[in-house]
């Protein structure tokens, strides 16, 4: 049901913030460089910040250059299934009683419910979502995959950098 409605539901002209990724990253794929300054108004004050979701514009431009809209929904499907998928392997395990599978269901629709809601916009926080139970799933029943997490951590840092503290913690606590 929650595929069927990423699928359907197309890209809102209400999220501002995916112009502005579409526009950033448009100027890196035809300038070289990365914006960290007001590009998008003639009206701000010239002041420069530290772009850390380069990567996200860059990749979400691509998508939608070669893709189109239908592209962008791609992705927020890919990012949205892959972080459903990982909670649904965190929650449900094979070795459970029925009263904890009915138990792991009923938090599942919970956090399905509550995170649904947040995966309707194609922002970079959707990489973070997914990279936070990616995680989890490793460190917690994936062990032969622990080689990864440097590289993922790559990844995510210039997909949605200001994450980098998160993804941290999360091998901090399992250490």
């Amino acid at each position: 049901m929650t595929l069927a409605y990423l699928l359907l539901m197309p890209v809102g002209s209400s999220d501002s913030d995916l112009w502005f990724h579409l526009n950033g990253g448009r100027l890196f794929w035809e300038f070289d460089q990365f914006p960290n300054s007001p590009f998008y108004s003639f009206m701000d004050p010239e002041r420069t910040w530290v772009n850390y979701y380069w990567g996200f514009q860059a990749l979400s431009y691509q998508i939608h250059n070669h893709f189109g809209y239908p592209g962008l929904i791609a992705l927020r499907v890919g990012l949205v299934v892959t972080t459903f998928s990982a909670i649904t392997a965190l929650l449900i395990r094979p070795d459970d009683s029925s009263s904890q599978r009915a138990w792991a269901l009923m938090l599942l629709v919970l956090v399905v419910m509550v995170l649904v809601g947040r995966t309707e916009l194609i922002r970079p926080h959707l990489v973070s979502y997914m990279m936070i139970t990616v995680f989890l799933l490793i460190l917690e029943y994936r062990r032969r995959f622990l080689p990864l997490l440097p590289f993922l951590t790559v990844i995510w840092v210039n997909l949605h950098g200001v994450e980098l503290p998160v993804g941290a913690l999360i091998c901090g606590v399992y250490f």
